[in-house]
C-alpha cells in the first residue's frame, strides 16, 4: 500500500487571513478540511473523463492570477 501524499506550504499573512475568513464563512471545520477539498476539485476536474468542458474551465479558473508554471494544454 502506497504512504499517502503530504502537502505543505506557507502562504502570505493575508492570504492566510482569506483562507480563514473563507473556513469560518463557509462552514468548513479547519485550514485542513478547506485545501483537500480545493485539492479533490482540482483532481476531478483533471481526469477529462468526467468532463471536458468542466475541466478546461477549473483550469482557467486555477491559474488565472495565481503565480504557476502549470502547463495549459
Amino acid at each position: 500500500m502506497k504512504p499517502k501524499a503530504q502537502i505543505k506550504t506557507q502562504l502570505k499573512q493575508e492570504d492566510g487571513a482569506k483562507v480563514e475568513a473563507i473556513v469560518r464563512d463557509y462552514g468548513f471545520r479547519s485550514n485542513y478540511e478547506f485545501v483537500k477539498t480545493i485539492l479533490q476539485v482540482f483532481i476531478k476536474a483533471h481526469d477529462s473523463q468526467e468532463d471536458e468542458i468542466l475541466t478546461e474551465n477549473f483550469r482557467e479558473i486555477f491559474v488565472q492570477e495565481v503565480d504557476t508554471k502549470l502547463n495549459r494544454r
